[in-house]
Parts: C-alpha cells; sequence; structure tokens
C-alpha cells in the first residue's frame, strides 16, 4: 500500500461516510504543499494524484465555489496553484494549466498576498511555455483578475 493510500484511508470516518474522504484528501494536499515548497517537486505531485484519484468527481474547485466567500476559499485556491506549480516542474503542463485556472478562478474572489505569492510562483514556472497563447492568456488573466504583475 502506498504511503499516500494509508493517509486516505487514515482520514475515513465511519461515523460520516464521505467526510473521510474530503479529510484525507486535504491532509494530502497540504502535505503536497509542504513538499512543493521544501523542494520535493515528485513527492508532492504523486500525492496530489493521490488525492485526486481517491476524491474523483469532487473537485476542490466545485467545493469552494459553494462555500461563502473567505471561508476556505482562500487555501483551497493555494493548494491549487501550489499543486499546479508542481505538476509544471513535472514537465506536465496540460494539468497545471488546468489547476492554475481553477485556482484563479478561487482566488479572484479573495484579497490575499499569500495567495497572490503562490500564482506568481506558478506564473514563474509557467516560463518554458511563455510562448504558447494558452500561456499568454493565462498570464494576461492573472493580471487582469489578481492584479498580478507580469
Amino acid at each position: 500500500m502506498l504511503a499516500t493510500e494509508l493517509i486516505v484511508l487514515e482520514g475515513e470516518d465511519i461515523h460520516h461516510p464521505g467526510r473521510g474522504v474530503q479529510l484525507g484528501c486535504y491532509v494530502l494536499t497540504t502535505m503536497a504543499m509542504q513538499s512543493l515548497l521544501r523542494g520535493f517537486g515528485s513527492e508532492a505531485v504523486d500525492m496530489a494524484q493521490g488525492a485526486f484519484e481517491r476524491a474523483k468527481g469532487q473537485a476542490a474547485h466545485q467545493r469552494a465555489a459553494a462555500m461563502p466567500s473567505g471561508v476556505f476559499t482562500r487555501s483551497v485556491g493555494m493548494r491549487l496553484a501550489i499543486v499546479g506549480t508542481a505538476h509544471l516542474q513535472a514537465r506536465n503542463l496540460d494539468q497545471g494549466l488546468e489547476l492554475g485556472n481553477q485556482s484563479v478562478d478561487i482566488l479572484a474572489r479573495v484579497q490575499s498576498s499569500r495567495a497572490k505569492d503562490y500564482v506568481r510562483e506558478f506564473n514563474t514556472a509557467l516560463a518554458p511555455w511563455r510562448r504558447e497563447p494558452a500561456i499568454r492568456e493565462f498570464i494576461h488573466r492573472t493580471r487582469t483578475e489578481l492584479s498580478i504583475a507580469a
């Protein structure tokens, strides 16, 4: 059994079915964030993928969109940016860009300099693909929706 699977299983709650999946995925994405910040991009991607596989159909951005403004939305948006950055560092542009867009969707409703710092890091990780139209469009989107300088 993978360590990520064990962590998710530890989050299971027999008294509240389904809540354990959310808790386990939250733990994994938090661990992915910490791994990325400490320079372990590959491990961060593994943890993020473990969380994704366990929670198929329960996308974080959908849960955040249903929450009142300011209630965990910032942390979800930051985690999406961080995990997206890990995907970019692993040269997985499509998955990284998808997570980056989800992050901007959420963070456009939040005022947080720390959250913007994570999106700036994400934008920096896009450097190898800067000339692609989708990347230029994303950078423009972060400038207009989050007021992030290029």
